[in-house]
């Protein structure tokens, strides 16, 4: 009997779990997933230690990325979303001057 009350259970639950994941894949993400290329890369900061040569090493990416037929626009991003992974840091606005580290804006997405 108690083997029987066990396999219901783990019946139910499964056929739960499969529910939850049918409906969370017609969850609406915020963006349109389609179409879109993603690209890893990485800068060595021995051949990059400024910030400076980052950003342009990140903007010849950008200007080569615009010249292939069929893109109509790059971006950069430090973690892809709804990856699982936990995004903590800083940030600066264009335009503004940089706040001292204390006071810094952050960003935390989980």
């Amino acid at each position: 009997m108690s083997e029987v009350a066990l396999s219901l259970v783990l019946l139910v639950g499964a056929g739960l779990m499969i529910r939850s994941f049918a409906k969370l894949n017609q969850v609406d993400p915020g963006f349109k997933p389609a179409q879109v290329l993603t690209l890893g890369v990485t800068l060595l900061r021995s051949k990059y230690p400024e910030d400076e040569q980052v950003a342009q090493q990140f903007s010849q990416i950008f200007e080569r990325a615009a010249t292939v037929p069929g893109v109509r626009s790059a971006g950069a991003i430090s973690d892809l979303p709804v990856t699982g992974s936990n995004i903590s840091d800083s940030f600066t606005i264009e335009g503004r001057p940089p706040s001292p580290k204390k006071r810094s804006p952050r960003l935390s997405i989980t």
